[in-house]
């Protein structure tokens, strides 16, 4: 079984761009049964997440928001609705839930309008986590994280 490092890279938003276009096709299509595998996966993300925060479909009041639709059996994707439940053991706990899925799964989160990380996307996968800021470069990211006093790097 897969374990998890938690060692979080700051990046350059086009090199995170890169990053996900380039793990979208190595994941390629969706199989019959892929429904299902993302239903699991999403569940066990769900599990971690409600030990940091609330997760839920269409909830305004939650932390982490899904709307419910479904990607694919090795991709999932939320948006950070507040900052109080961002961490780094909730990075870790989530990377821990990403390699168990499998070795080539990923979960994808960023910050949403009118918060305060509105800008931050977040990825994570078995073996790194990724943050960068829209269209900015990594250290404009480093300075927008320590602005928000969200203590994740």
């Amino acid at each position: 079984m897969p374990t998890a490092s938690s060692t979080i890279s700051v990046i350059d938003y086009a090199e995170f761009a890169a990053l996900e276009e380039r793990l979208q096709k190595q994941r390629g299509p969706t199989s019959k049964e892929g429904y299902e595998i993302w239903k699991r996966y999403d569940s066990s993300i769900r599990e971690a997440m409600r030990r940091h925060g609330k997760a839920a479909g269409w909830d305004a009041g939650v932390d982490f928001y899904h709307g419910g639709d479904w990607f694919h059996q090795l991709y999932d994707g939320f948006a950070l609705r507040t900052t109080t439940a961002l961490s780094p053991q909730l990075l870790h706990d989530l990377q821990v839930v990403v390699a168990q899925h499998h070795s080539d799964a990923v979960l994808s989160f960023g910050g949403e309008m009118d918060t305060p990380m509105r800008g931050l996307d977040v990825l994570i996968t078995p073996s790194a986590i990724y943050v960068a800021w829209y269209e900015q470069s990594a250290a404009t990211c480093r300075r927008k994280i320590k602005k928000t006093e969200v203590q994740i790097l």
